[in-house]
């Protein structure tokens, strides 16, 4: 009879784990599905693969002969999953509520099935089991904060601290996201998902972004009596990594920020009052495209040299991350910054572009997302990239940010103690 086995069936999202089915026939050709219910989405993904002489197959060995990915890839039915068939193509998967995991049912059927196939209720699966991937470990803290202007919310990881602290933003999509924040709180920083824009009561529209609520934010989370040695780390994608690389220059106690895609100067509008001396870059509509994907940002900004943000007049250390392939905004921006710092100060910058990434780097195994709906501007977006590119991406680029932060914020205690949930740490 045949059995799925699962090496860690409960574990952090960037746990690799080691899937086998064990019972076939010799030589068995089965299909192994992937999926999963996120509000009212439905991902799913699926490999063809051939049982050995045993009657075995180990996912981590052997080959995905054809499906939503292919080759040798242990992780290759989480990160290759997309929308179901009845699900806009155009969906992402988006953890909202960190606090519960993301339940993952998998199913191994005779034979090599085609993806409509797999949903078709009168197949019959040879085995079945579940996992569950979590964002935040058991033992982590979670606060709704509100306290000045500052809206967001705090991870705690478990003891008594002091923590080597982070405050985590997200892009032009406004709102509260927190499941970046959640998973460096189950690796032991202390973290802050900072809301900038369309939470609670602060301003609605991104042009009403405020630099100041931004410092006074990063001084009141920096001056906790849990953060250690009063000195934080940003990491910030897109418009938010713009806003951490602005927030530096105002504020001694950002030690270091890791940035990615992000751009290295003022987008949109002008800042207000005395942060107006940083001249700001607006969007040329001539060279945008419209593609059936969605729209295309990446070759419309045309900065000048006194345009780009120099965060090098601060003590920060700063991690660029970078999509070869972003549809939003273009690495080469990124890359003309980083010719633009003073010799002298090079030492504190260190960049890495991912050819065939697209914008959305996220945490390691998340599913890929060429294009995606975007509310603020209720179209949809292309973000680039390519599946397999972007995967390998999200993964490297998840293990330099850890290392970058501990390089810079000192070692921290792993949240992961609880035995039913395992870390790779």
């Amino acid at each position: 009879m045949a059995k799925i086995t699962v090496s860690h069936p409960s574990a952090l999202v960037d746990q690799k784990v080691s899937i086998k089915v064990c019972g076939l026939d010799r030589n068995q050709p089965i299909t192994l599905k992937a999926s999963l219910s996120e509000g009212k989405l439905r991902f799913a993904s699926f490999g063809w693969f051939k049982a050995d002489h045993d009657g075995n197959v180990d996912v981590s060995k052997s080959e995905s002969l054809n499906g939503t990915y292919q080759d040798v890839d242990a992780m290759g039915l989480f990160w290759s999953m997309k929308p179901e068939p009845d699900i806009p193509s155009s969906s992402r998967l988006f953890k909202r509520d960190v606090t519960t995991p993301i339940d993952i049912h998998l199913s191994v059927f005779n034979g090599h099935l085609q993806w409509e196939n797999l949903f078709d209720q009168s197949c019959s699966p040879l085995a079945e089991t579940d996992i569950q991937r979590w964002y935040k470990a058991p033992n982590v803290r979670r606060e709704i904060v509100k306290v000045g202007k500052t809206r967001g919310a705090l991870y705690t990881p478990p003891g008594p601290g002091p923590f080597p602290a982070v405050i985590d933003v997200f892009g032009s999509g406004g709102g509260l996201i927190e499941h970046r924040a959640a998973l460096l709180a189950s690796h032991g920083f202390l973290t802050l998902a900072l809301a900038f824009f369309a939470y609670d009561d602060l301003p609605v529209n991104m042009g009403e972004i405020s630099l100041d609520y931004m410092i006074e934010s990063t001084e009141w989370f920096a001056s906790l009596p849990s953060v250690r040695d009063g000195k934080i780390a940003y990491v910030g994608v897109s418009k938010g990594a713009e806003l951490a690389m602005l927030t530096a220059l105002y504020c001694p106690k950002v030690m270091s920020i890791v940035s990615i895609n992000g751009p290295p100067f003022v987008t949109g509008l002008s800042l207000p009052g005395r942060f107006a001396k940083h001249s700001h870059v607006e969007v040329d509509f001539d060279h945008v495209e419209m593609l059936d994907e969605g729209i295309v940002f990446s070759d419309s900004y045309f900065p000048k040299d006194d345009d780009f943000t120099k965060v090098w007049e601060s003590d920060v250390k700063m991690l660029t991350i970078l999509a070869g392939d972003d549809k939003c905004f273009n690495a080469k921006y990124s890359h003309r910054q980083h010719e633009l710092i003073p010799e002298d100060k090079k030492k504190n910058f260190d960049m890495i572009t991912y050819e065939g990434a697209g914008h959305l780097i996220e945490p390691p195994y998340a599913p890929f997302a060429r294009a995606s709906y975007h509310k603020l501007l209720q179209m949809n977006m292309m973000w680039g990239g390519s599946a397999k590119e972007h995967s390998y991406a999200q993964e490297d680029a998840w293990k330099r940010t850890l290392d970058f932060l501990k390089t810079n914020l000192g070692d921290p205690v792993p949240a992961v103690h609880d035995k039913h949930l395992t870390s790779n740490l």
